[in-house]
């Protein structure tokens, strides 16, 4: 056959074909074969003068291919393919006859370099050159694979000193070769991997082989480098020589993963709040129409009633009560983030020192309080109870962590000015001037399994009946709900200190309003009033007739459509529920406004997330207004819908 005769073994039929249409451009006569048996076959029939095999073939080992090929012609130039440079491959099959190691994907030039340098070599068998000249010309070649490999790969002997680095350590660690070489491995491992990898030296020496090990080199420089490979011990005489390893630099791919398990963990996050978010929207429509009832009754109760009466003081720690009860309902929503509370231009420095008064006498004596609170601090929009709640819930936690032994508690208060890097670090909020509330205590502290997990709503370090986890949750429905940002540092044993960043507003013109309640607006027209809730319907009359109002109620949406449209002009103003069943309150309207385009409609809801007040002001509906419904505010809308 011509001396040009190529044969492939691979299973890779498509490579197969590829590498025959490089070699027959090339002028070389190739054939292929997808087996060990066939290749084998093959090369009985053809006696190639050359042969890529995979290292790796699905009935047999391409090593083993190359025995038997040897055998059959001990001048035939065999070259090995494999996908992942293994060194103990690649010394195995050199030493098995093989003029060469190529690594997948073949690239044409690099075949068809090998494949030149191939024959050049029978040229020089030809001529029948020494031994030495043959080994020596392997061990070129070898030389040449792990130099231009692209992974690390070193030899070190029994004393753990380097005999050889490849050029690729060499770029990567940053040392010279004669640097290199002077080296042991306890110079190029992290302080903190060294023991375990000392402990596998030692093991490697034994004979053991691993075939994955992950570790930290640091480089000439300092650099954490984060390496994986495989590790081999080399025998001479049934006697370790040295170690052979050959690891690959995967510090970028380390860096991702850690970066998108800090995405992942902030998208539970996100999802976590988003199942309380709807638990609290729910527990917050139903409670809302409850307090509706209790605060109406409550109002007409002290209405009806002379202020000298004993009764009259009680009713009124009653509405006091539900007053509360209201707020905490949109704490409820601001944690669950269902809903952003009506925030105000607030001086923050004057709730801080409030709340910090009070925390004096009610922390124990064995806990100093430090203050630093920047007087002239800039403004923020919130709301004054969710700061207070800030400040206390963190202070308590931070007592809690200090009961044992006291300690102190530091609060302070300051403006800042974050830029793009900064911004990013501290939960991703937006480049800007900011006010930084500072909580920090000398008390246990947490590692960081318990920082992983501090704002997950009912989770709690503290004692059953001594704490509820909501606090921290809170806080951070009401940080972020703010367009806010949370910092958290703690170690064990050394404290905590968390950061607050809240968004401020150092210029804004802060309007005073002021309510007249020198008397409740009364009227005589006549009402349109719906709700499903029987006793929202029975107070709503009541509250209406108390103010002079002549009421019409229902408590269906169908019965209520239908009397609107037999007599549409017998009301001058229809209140309507958002949340009733069969039609919304929203959909309700819309049929009143096609009736009757002129009549005046309110829209009320204890939540609803279907509309807002801007959806309900283009849908043509005049007021929009939250329940629980309290009397004044009641009295107030209607007489200023009636009267636009």
């Amino acid at each position: 056959m011509d001396h040009k005769t190529v044969l492939i073994v691979d299973d890779d039929l498509g490579l197969c074909d590829n590498l025959k249409d490089i070699l027959q451009d090339e002028g070389y006569e190739a054939f292929s074969a997808a087996t060990y048996a066939e290749g084998l076959s093959l090369a009985r029939e053809l006696k190639p003068k050359a042969a890529l095999l995979d290292l790796k073939l699905s009935d047999g080992q391409g090593i083993t291919l190359l025995s038997d090929l040897k055998r059959l012609d001990p001048d035939c130039l065999c070259i090995l393919m494999t996908a992942y440079a293994d060194l103990d491959s690649a010394v195995v099959a050199l030493e098995k006859g093989a003029i060469h190691y190529l690594q997948k994907p073949v690239y044409s030039t690099e075949l068809l370099r090998v494949l030149k340098g191939a024959f050049e070599a029978v040229k020089l068998r030809d001529q029948k050159l020494h031994a030495e000249e043959k080994l020596q010309k392997n061990e070129a070649l070898l030389k040449d694979f792990l130099d231009n490999a692209n992974d690390l790969i070193q030899i070190v002997d029994a004393s753990g000193r380097f005999i050889y680095v490849n050029h690729k350590w060499i770029k990567v660690l940053g040392y010279s070769m004669e640097e290199a070489l002077k080296l042991s491995i306890s110079d190029t491992i992290h302080p903190d991997e060294l023991t375990h990898c000392l402990d596998i030296f030692r093991r490697i020496m034994a004979g053991e082989t691993l075939d994955t090990v992950e570790t930290l080199f640091v480089a000439k420089d300092g650099t954490e480098i984060c390496v994986e490979g495989s590790v081999s011990c080399r025998l001479k005489d049934g006697k370790p020589v040295n170690t052979r390893g050959i690891f690959r630099d995967i510090t970028e791919r380390r860096h991702m993963e850690k970066e998108r398990q800090k995405l992942e963990a902030k998208l539970q996050q996100a999802q976590k709040m988003e199942a309380i978010g709807t638990l609290s929207g729910g527990i917050a429509h139903d409670f809302n129409n409850i307090l509706g009832v209790i605060i109406g009754c409550t109002e007409l109760s002290i209405l009806h009633l002379p202020e000298e009466a004993t009764v009259h003081r009680f009713l009124k720690q009653i509405l006091n009560a539900c007053n509360r009860a209201t707020d905490l309902v949109q704490q409820i929503l601001t944690f669950g983030r269902r809903r952003d509370l009506e925030r105000k231009p607030l001086q923050s420095s004057i709730v801080i020192k409030e709340a910090l008064e009070m925390l004096r006498a009610s922390l124990p004596s064995t806990i100093e309080i430090h203050q630093n609170i920047q007087s002239d601090s800039g403004m923020i929009l919130a709301d004054p109870t969710q700061i207070h709640q800030i400040l206390i819930n963190l202070s308590t936690n931070a007592a809690h962590a200090m009961r044992d032994h006291g300690g102190l508690l530091e609060v302070s208060l300051a403006n800042v000015d974050l830029d793009a890097e900064n911004a990013d670090r501290y939960s991703n909020i937006s480049p800007g001037p900011y006010l930084r509330l500072t909580v920090k205590d000398t008390g246990n502290g947490m590692d960081n399994a318990m920082m992983k997990r501090i704002f997950d709503p009912y989770f709690t370090t503290k004692e059953p009946g001594q704490g509820t986890g909501l606090g921290l949750a809170v806080i951070h429905g009401i940080v972020r709900s703010c367009g806010g940002g949370i910092d958290v540092h703690s170690k064990p044993g050394k404290g905590t200190t968390f950061h607050i960043f809240l968004p401020r507003i150092d210029h804004i013109n802060v309007l005073d309003e002021t309510e007249d309640m020198s008397g409740l607006p009364k009227g005589d027209e006549r009402i349109l009033f719906i709700d499903d809730e029987k006793e929202l319907v029975r107070v709503g009359q009541e509250m209406l007739e108390f103010l002079g109002y002549e009421v019409f109620t229902t408590t269906s949406s169908i019965d209520a459509l239908e009397n609107f449209r037999t007599h549409p002009y017998n009301f001058e103003l229809v209140i309507t529920d958002m949340t009733m069943p069969n039609m919304s309150g929203a959909e309700l309207a819309g049929e009143f406004l096609n009736i009757r385009p002129d009549i005046p409609i309110i829209l009320c809801t204890g939540f609803s997330e279907s509309i807002t007040e801007e959806k309900a002001m283009d849908l043509g509906i005049r007021k929009f207004i939250m329940k629980p419904l309290a009397i004044r505010t009641l009295a107030d809308t209607v007489r200023k819908v009636l009267n636009t």
